[in-house]
């Protein structure tokens, strides 16, 4: 696994700057079953529809290209619609 400089572990968990960020891992590292979670705050930019992964197969984007204000996942062209969990935190973290 390779990450930018500027990228920053803070615990067991990395933090981006939004700026050129990213996590690369090779083919080889993962084993045949494999989970990716991630934790996303989103800003209002107008860079917001960012790339969360990508491969020469496929891409996750936090918001699709044809504006739907839902994540998306494409292969090979097919737009799949994922299922997603949103939290709100209040001021007493819950």
């Amino acid at each position: 696994m390779s990450v930018p400089t500027s990228t920053v572990w803070v615990n067991q968990s990395l933090q981006f700057d939004g700026n050129n960020d990213y996590v690369k891992i090779e083919a080889s590292d993962l084993a045949q079953s494999w989970v990716a979670e991630m934790w996303v705050k989103r800003q209002n930019t107008i860079n917001s529809a960012g790339i969360l992964m990508s491969s020469n197969q496929f891409l996750l984007r936090l918001k699709r290209w044809y504006n739907t204000e839902k994540a998306g996942f494409t292969k090979y062209s097919t737009k799949i619609e994922l299922i997603i969990m949103r939290h709100q935190l209040t001021s007493g973290g819950v």
